[in-house]
């Protein structure tokens, strides 16, 4: 695994804290799936990871914490990001920071429907750099219209369902031992 190759290059005894954002896979596949969208040739959806969810990000945090065993683990929940990454940066960087500058777009948009079937038909070697530009520009003109919504693929059941988890994930983490969550 590359997180334990990264860590055996670390000097001893060096003091680490680990930060990391979670958030329910009901949004953070498809917005996954938007950002591949912006670099690489098209896939149909329905084949990433082959369909299988695994709504747990509990088993990620276990395999952190055994290859990092004496770091502090700081989840931190997405939905709360604009609240929590002025906090996660001040510690971080001992600087205060109350707000994030509101000049500096630090989450992008999902894209459009529209904009995901389009990005099908662009040519396969498409740069990535012009790759990007086209399918955010497919976005944006069809957010002009008042009909264009974000990219959704999943069934109001199964978004339900992926909450339940990520809720249960929250649960899970809250007691697990030198790992804080922040919510």
């Amino acid at each position: 695994m590359r997180l334990r190759a990264f860590f055996s290059l670390l000097p001893e005894g060096i003091d680490i804290q680990v930060w990391l954002f979670i958030r329910s896979l009901d949004s953070f596949l498809p917005a996954m799936y938007c950002e591949y969208l912006r670099h690489w040739p098209y896939v149909p959806f329905e084949q990433v990871l082959g369909g299988v969810y695994r709504p747990s990000w509990v088993p990620l945090i276990q395999t952190i914490k055994s290859i990092m065993p004496h770091a502090p683990i700081n989840v931190l929940n997405y939905d709360a990001y604009q609240v929590l990454a002025p906090k996660m940066l001040s510690a971080m960087t001992g600087e205060m920071s109350n707000t994030l500058p509101m000049n500096v777009q630090v989450i992008r948009p999902r894209l459009t429907n529209f904009s995901v079937k389009f990005s099908q038909y662009l040519p396969r070697r498409l740069p990535s750099t012009l790759r990007m530009r086209v399918v955010e520009s497919a976005s944006a003109l069809s957010r002009r219209s008042c009909s264009a919504t974000d990219f959704a693929p999943f069934p109001q059941a199964l978004i339900e369902d992926l909450r339940l988890a990520f809720q249960e994930d929250l649960d899970q983490i809250r007691s697990m031992h030198e790992v804080s969550l922040f919510e």
